[in-house]
């Protein structure tokens, strides 16, 4: 419902009103280091040691479109330059279609609307023009990828993230296959904040697996431990009488 009210933020030439970020006023002085410093270990990477080329995910929130202008302005303020990726789960369900000969992209509101996001090609019609056409050519994307010496995600829900990176069978997509291979080699800066942190866990430790915590309440992890499931739909929390973290990891 909200989605569908919601008023877009024009100036008076029509265009899209854009969040402004003022880095050296954020009085979290190690926010202001971390930033700063993500921004210059992306500079060591650039073989010219110039402005560094920073990627930004935003798919751990519902809306990613709404948390771009954020996410390319704090790191703009730290010196660097700043490209969105519209990577979200819709994003890589619809190349899944392409790949199958179906005609994914063109049903990406359709597809947003499965997730709980909808009429963003009103709100943000050049930011969803620039996922359809990234959908339609990934190339360009990928090529973006292998050109970056950073990729940041940002906070939220760290199973929409996962989902943004990997294809719907679990499985790598192209995209996270670039950042593993380039971050193995020593060419990338990889970082997050909250749940962008969080979605980097995994892998073997002591040849145990390291799991993913993505939800859940702490008493029932220690009694039953923690174990693989999707995450429940926030369109049936409510529903269900959900107001908190649904049970799960």
């Amino acid at each position: 419902m909200l989605d569908f009210v919601e008023f877009a933020q024009l100036d008076a030439q029509g265009a899209r009103l854009q969040e402004k970020v003022d880095l050296a006023q954020n009085k979290n002085r190690h926010a202001y280091f971390i930033v700063n410093q993500f921004a210059a270990m992306a500079r060591a990477k650039s073989a010219k040691s110039k402005s560094p080329l920073i990627a930004v995910v935003t798919a751990s929130s519902r809306d990613p479109f709404e948390s771009a202008d954020f996410y390319q302005g704090l790191f703009e303020q730290a010196g660097a330059n700043v490209i969105w990726l519209p990577l979200d789960p819709a994003f890589q369900q619809a190349r899944a279609m392409q790949d199958l000969g179906f005609a994914g992209c063109e049903k990406l509101a359709e597809l947003h609307s499965n997730h709980g996001l909808f009429d963003r090609e009103r709100i943000y019609p050049l930011l969803t023009a620039l996922q359809r056409n990234w959908c339609q050519q990934p190339e360009k994307l990928q090529q973006v990828l292998r050109e970056v010496q950073g990729v940041f995600f940002n906070g939220g829900d760290q199973s929409l993230t996962l989902a943004a990176m990997t294809k719907p069978d679990g499985s790598d997509s192209a995209e996270l296959a670039i950042i593993r291979q380039r971050f193995e080699q020593g060419e990338l800066v990889v970082g997050g904040t909250s749940a962008g942190t969080a979605v980097q866990a995994g892998g073997v430790f002591t040849q145990r697996p390291v799991p993913m915590l993505s939800n859940g309440q702490t008493g029932i992890a220690f009694s039953r431990g923690p174990f693989a499931t999707a995450a429940l739909s926030t369109r049936l929390w409510p529903a269900a009488g959900l107001w908190q973290w649904p049970v799960g990891w």
